[in-house]
């Protein structure tokens, strides 16, 4: 298994988050893991006590700073509600302007989408993804973009089986249909036939796409 190390040195201090040993988390741009232990290292001189992260889906653990948890971005596990908003956001229709549907410039975009990848933000993550699925409907992906889409959305399918108990593949449709249905709407604001309602998520039910 391999270990990764955070540089302490690399990372500005903001504060404690503790968590709990076997407590579920999230390690942005990786993915669910767990809280395994707490461990001890003399780092120049000092002992540094450090959280070992193991994760779901990886066999690879990472060691973080008890005390740069928040700056590293590591959350908490995503609730039931949390699930619902990111699928409400994802539902919304797709409004885009001349200006932004016609942005090509990969190196600008992606440098937008990595800063929200990095936050951890479920929401902000959910819009990668998203604005990723609209793209590919007007053009094929680049290489970079292709990329990208497949790591968000890996990252979302992999937090919604944990989060809902529910198989990846179950997730993995759950995303698609959502999506289908913000294009759906997206067509009807158009004709300005679009009934705002709100979306029931049932995740014990079958999918048909």
């Amino acid at each position: 298994m391999r270990k990764l190390y955070v540089d302490l040195d690399l990372i500005p201090d903001q504060g404690e988050l503790m968590f709990l040993v076997n407590e579920k988390v999230v390690y942005p741009g990786y993915g669910v893991a767990f809280i395994s232990k707490l461990v001890k290292r003399l780092i120049s001189g000092k002992q540094t006590s450090f959280y070992e992260l193991k994760f779901f889906n990886k066999d690879m653990a990472v060691l973080v700073p008890e005390d740069r948890l928040e700056a590293v971005g590591i959350r908490r596990l995503s609730s039931q509600q949390d699930l619902e908003s990111m699928f409400q956001v994802l539902s919304e229709p797709i409004i885009r302007t001349e200006h932004e549907v016609g942005l090509n410039n990969w190196n600008r975009r992606n440098k937008k989408y990595q800063l929200n990848l990095r936050s951890g933000d479920l929401i902000k993550i959910c819009q990668i993804y998203k604005d990723l699925q609209m793209i590919s409907q007007t053009k094929e992906l680049s290489f970079g973009e292709r990329n990208l889409k497949s790591k968000i959305e890996q990252l979302l399918i992999e937090e919604i089986s944990v989060v809902k108990n529910i198989d990846r593949e179950k997730a993995l449709k759950f995303l698609q249909k959502t999506f289908l249905g913000a294009c759906k709407a997206s067509e009807a604001l158009k004709k300005g036939s679009l009934k705002k309602t709100k979306h029931d998520f049932k995740f014990d039910q079958d999918v048909d796409l």
